[in-house]
């Protein structure tokens, strides 16, 4: 899955959500996503205001589940043109939208 020192996605380290991160977001059992466990201060994720502990739900409008299917939603993005990725982000309770630029 590549979570374990695996390349980070966007400056991002993710890992798939377990319940004690899906109680600590205020997430009903079974839902998936991502909690990001470590984040580059330098990325332009961390100047737009992710966290580690944040909780990713989809990306470009498709669910996440694994640290690989983030990052196959940001390559086809980067071979697609697209100048962002839109990523649904839940932080203390809500959940926002969050277009991160590609390089």
């Amino acid at each position: 899955d590549g979570t374990t020192g695996g390349t980070a996605t966007l400056g991002l380290m993710t890992a798939p959500l377990d319940d004690q991160d899906r109680q600590a977001a205020g997430l009903a059992a079974g839902v998936s996503g991502l909690v990001i466990s470590s984040i580059d201060q330098k990325s332009e994720a961390f100047k737009r205001g992710l966290r580690k502990g944040d909780v990713i739900l989809q990306a470009n409008s498709v669910p996440v589940n694994s640290s690989s299917g983030l990052a196959t939603i940001v390559e086809s993005a980067k071979k697609n043109g697209r100048p962002s990725v839109l990523l649904l982000v839940r932080r203390d309770g809500a959940n926002a939208a969050l277009a991160l630029p590609l390089k």
